[in-house]
């Protein structure tokens, strides 16, 4: 006998072929975790759909009257479709759509704020309108893993796996200019013209004055007293030229 796995592969196969992403007595739940959610996705063929509206439905669905006819009637059912829980709470969706997908699948998309770490289970309630034959594969997925995958059954117990916390965020870095400094050396700097005392911030002053006076009182009118000394003795007579 084929083993659930195994089964599931070749009835996937057999209905690819025939031109239906999903076998009328298969769905598929795929779960993926993201950093800050969760996304679920429940596919069914849609012939086997219409089975959970609970009417006998008068045409077939297409393209052209999902969106008016069929759509509304999917998205009531939807809340009541799967039950998921953390650590046996439930979880409640924060958006739910229904779509028709290549006129083959219903497919019902839940969006949910991603769980913290517990044990995550899924229940299939609408199974129970199903035959006994019929399968509901899980898996769980996150990034590129595949952390789980089973094979649900009418009447077995929720399908239960462990998920771990969001991995943390990398921190934001701020590129700094080379010349920047450390926010904590530029709290300890302080003005040099405030680290003075008042009375040495005067004292400098005082001699840069000082040495401005200098100049102008006794250094300019001795050079200029030296000059004029000089151009008279080269006015006297028998004063060699150059």
């Amino acid at each position: 006998m084929l083993r659930p796995t195994l089964r599931f592969t070749c009835l996937w196969l057999l209905s690819a072929v025939a031109g239906s992403a999903h076998d009328l007595m298969t769905s598929s739940t795929d779960i993926w975790l993201r950093p800050d959610s969760m996304q679920v996705d429940l596919a069914f063929a849609s012939a086997t759909a219409v089975t959970l509206l609970n009417i006998a439905p008068t045409t077939h669905i297409t393209d052209d009257n999902f969106a008016q006819t069929f759509q509304p009637l999917f998205e009531k059912v939807a809340p009541n479709l799967l039950t998921l829980t953390l650590d046996g709470q439930p979880l409640e969706p924060i958006l739910t759509e229904v779509a028709l997908s290549q006129e083959t699948d219903i497919k019902f998309t839940y969006i949910f704020t991603r769980p913290a770490r517990g044990r995550l289970g899924v229940a299939a309630p609408f199974m129970k309108k199903m035959g006994g034959d019929f399968l509901n594969s899980i898996g769980l997925n996150e990034a590129s893993k595949v952390l789980g995958f089973d094979d649900q059954r009418v009447g077995d117990p929720p399908w239960e796996i462990a998920i771990g916390a969001a991995p943390a965020a990398p921190p934001a870095a701020t590129p700094a200019a080379a010349t920047d400094k450390p926010a904590a050396a530029r709290a300890t700097e302080t003005p040099m013209a405030d680290v003075l005392h008042p009375d040495v911030k005067f004292t400098i002053w005082g001699y840069l004055l000082i040495a401005v006076a200098v100049f102008a009182i006794i250094l300019f009118p001795e050079y200029q007293r030296r000059r004029q000394n000089r151009l008279a003795a080269e006015r006297k007579p028998g004063w060699p030229e150059r």
